[in-house]
Formats: C-alpha cells, sequence, structure tokens
C-alpha cells in the first residue's frame, strides 16, 4: 500500500471548509445579480447537458470550457477499462448503486441534514434525484465522457461533474444564508470535502460488495480499476488529490475512518432511505412492488439496516428474503431477482418527466439496446465472449 497521505485529523478539518473555487463563483453571481440570479444558474447547473448560454458570467463559461486533464496518477487505461465494465455491467452496477451504496450512505448523518434541507424527501424530487445522477453517472462511463478536452471536444461527464461541484457550491450557499432555518455548525459545512470524499470511497467499494453478492466476481484488476474511475470522478468534483484513493487499501482505510465518525443512526436518513424504497417500488409492475424492499434488505449490511430502521420486508416478502438469504451463496437467486429489477428501475427512471428543459434521459449507446422493449433483453450481467467488452 501506498504511504498514507491524509490524517483524520486533516479530514475532520474539511468538514469545516467548503470549496473556494466553486464557492467564489457562486458568490460572485450573487454580488452581481442577488437570488434571482443564483437561482437561474443553478437551472442551468442542473441540466448537465445543456449548452452554456450567453449571459453566463465568464468565470463559469471558463471553467467549463477549459481543459480538465486528470493527474498524472491516474492512468487512462484503468478509465477504459472502467467504462467497458460498466458496458458489460451497467444494469447491475446501477442497481446496486441505489439499493445498497446510496441506502447505506444516507445513514452519514450529519451528512443528511443537507438532503433534508433541500426537500429531496418529496417523492417527485427523490425520483428528479435518481434520474439525474444516473444520467450523471451514464454521461461519465460513456465513450470518450471523460476526455479531457486538450484533445478533440471535452467530455460531457467532465462537464456534468463541474457542474454538479458548482450545485454543490450552491446548495452551501443557501444553506449557510437561510436565515429562517439557520444550519448547525456542528454538522459541518454542507456538502464538505470530508464527505463528498467518504462518500466516493463508499460508493466504489459498497458497489464492489454489491456486485459480488450478485454473483458477479471481478478481477482484482477490474476491482483496481473501478476504484480509479471513482478517483477520477472525485478528483473533478474537487476533492484533494491527497484525499482520493490510489489503490483499494486506501479506499478501505478513508471508508473506514469516515464511517467511523459520520455512520450511525440517522433519522434523517432512514427517512430517505424508507421513500428511496417507495419511490423504487412505484416504478416497479405489480408482480415486482415487492422487490426493492426485499433487495434493499438483502443486500445492506447489518449495521445500517439497524443505523436506518430497514426492517425485514413484510409476511408476503419475509419468505422470499429468508430464501435469498439461505441459498444466496448456493443459487445466485438474488441475480435473478436483480435482473428484471435492474431493468425495470432504468426503463422507469427513462420515463419520469424531467425538470425544465433538460431534455430525455440519455443511456450510452452500447448500453441502450438492453431498454428495447420489443427486443429481447439478454441477462446483462452475463460475461462477454472472450476478447470483448474488456479493454486490455
Amino acid at each position: 500500500m501506498t504511504e498514507q497521505r491524509w490524517t483524520t485529523a486533516e479530514l475532520i478539518a474539511l468538514r469545516q471548509q467548503g470549496d473556494p473555487l466553486a464557492d467564489q463563483m457562486i458568490e460572485e453571481i450573487h454580488a452581481a445579480g442577488g437570488m434571482p440570479a443564483v437561482r437561474r444558474m443553478n437551472a442551468f447547473l442542473q441540466n448537465f447537458n445543456a449548452p452554456i448560454p450567453d449571459w453566463v458570467p465568464d468565470s463559469v463559461r471558463d471553467y467549463l470550457k477549459a481543459p480538465a486533464p486528470l493527474p498524472v496518477w491516474i492512468d487512462p487505461a484503468q478509465i477504459d477499462r472502467a467504462r467497458a465494465l460498466f458496458t458489460v455491467y451497467a444494469l447491475p452496477t446501477l442497481l446496486i448503486f441505489w439499493i445498497k451504496s446510496a441506502a447505506q450512505c444516507f445513514s452519514a448523518d450529519n451528512g443528511s441534514h443537507t438532503f433534508f434541507r433541500r426537500k429531496i424527501f418529496h417523492p417527485a424530487a427523490l425520483r428528479s434525484f435518481m434520474v439525474e445522477i444516473t444520467q450523471l453517472i451514464c454521461d461519465v462511463m460513456t465513450e470518450g465522457g471523460l476526455n479531457s478536452g486538450e484533445q478533440g471536444e471535452k467530455g460531457r461527464g467532465i462537464v456534468a461533474l463541474q457542474k454538479l461541484r458548482l450545485h454543490h457550491a450552491f446548495v452551501r450557499f443557501v444553506l449557510k444564508n437561510d436565515k429562517k432555518n439557520p444550519w448547525d455548525p456542528a454538522w459541518g459545512i454542507p456538502i464538505n470535502f470530508d464527505d463528498t470524499a467518504g462518500f466516493t470511497a463508499a460508493f466504489c467499494l459498497f458497489n464492489l460488495q454489491g456486485l459480488d453478492m450478485l454473483g458477479i466476481s471481478l478481477e482484482e484488476r477490474d476491482r483496481e480499476a473501478t476504484r480509479t474511475m471513482w478517483s477520477a470522478m472525485g478528483f473533478y468534483l474537487g476533492v484533494p488529490e491527497s484525499c482520493l484513493a490510489r489503490e483499494l487499501a486506501e479506499a478501505e482505510a478513508l471508508l473506514a475512518d469516515f464511517g467511523r465518525r459520520e455512520f450511525c443512526h440517522s433519522e434523517d436518513g432512514s427517512a430517505l432511505a424508507h421513500d428511496l424504497i417507495d419511490t423504487m417500488k412505484g416504478l416497479m409492475p405489480f408482480f415486482l412492488k415487492a422487490a426493492p424492499h426485499v433487495l434493499v434488505w438483502a443486500v445492506m449490511e447489518q449495521r445500517f439496516r439497524e443505523y436506518l430502521n430497514i426492517r425485514r420486508p413484510g409476511p408476503v416478502s419475509r419468505f422470499v428474503a429468508w430464501l435469498i438469504g439461505k441459498v444466496l451463496t448456493e443459487t445466485h437467486l438474488l441475480v435473478h431477482l436483480g435482473g428484471p429489477v435492474s431493468k425495470r428501475l432504468i426503463q422507469g427512471l427513462t420515463r419520469v418527466e424531467r425538470v425544465g428543459s433538460r431534455g430525455e434521459f440519455r443511456l450510452p449507446a452500447d448500453m441502450a439496446k438492453y431498454f428495447h422493449l420489443p427486443l429481447p433483453v439478454a441477462r446483462p450481467w452475463e460475461s462477454p465472449p472472450s476478447g470483448e467488452g474488456r479493454s486490455e
């Protein structure tokens, strides 16, 4: 393992710091045009693929237009490999992201207050949140999504992540200046880099754990490629390089440190986790309505079930959940349940009406074939023929 480049004290200090680059841009916009200008900018930022309009300030325009190369320690070949893996395992990856990774991260109590204050608990808002984050992941994972712009067009995945970084600054600005409902400094600055670094490591490792549970055991080099991709995403969100994992072991150390300090029982996180389950149920056909609760309960670690008050499924589904727990390692029953649920979940998200002029939900061309309803859909986690779907 590489020498640890951070200390717990340094991570804790990040909880009281914002993002100087992004925060300054939002503050300048407010100084020039007040809250109407800030809200107008935020509407643009949440449209990840919108072209830059004429009214956008030069500071924001230059930031989004300028080439954005990755640090030298991030291997582009690893990025290509991670993208190829996503092409093969897109559906289970997105499913695990929602039923395990995101759900478990809601137990970060200090961070969950941000979601609560931004009223993401409203069902329509939560559906929109799921759509936009899924779209962002797809933009990052599409071919050329992380093209730096030094040669050729800047990747839409980079632009989407940079817009999200600026949106985080908008959220910080609004919450810190809320006079009616003041922000508690004990929670740390909203969307601070300690949270972002911790969540980046968590999303990587929780997703790998979930894929293992689905019977998808990636080779070590594929697991490292996945870690590289999440570190690249963290970099474009502004996380200091010292807090980005350069090896899986370092990601595990970051998550362990963050988890000891932040994962706990959370009323706000529990409410969000249950609303997430209900939202996924609403995207399912009748015969799969019980599946989201069953799957969340099945893949979630026991401590997170307790933190978030995720109880065993009801009487009708309880036997299925028990059966999953008993035979998972023998028959991979969870794989068979996860397949149709992941497909239905993404199909449901593509039908959610997007806010404003965000356009249609777009999938990478090489995975869109899985969603042509008239066509038979193969199990998305079947291994590709030898030599296909992988980047050496």
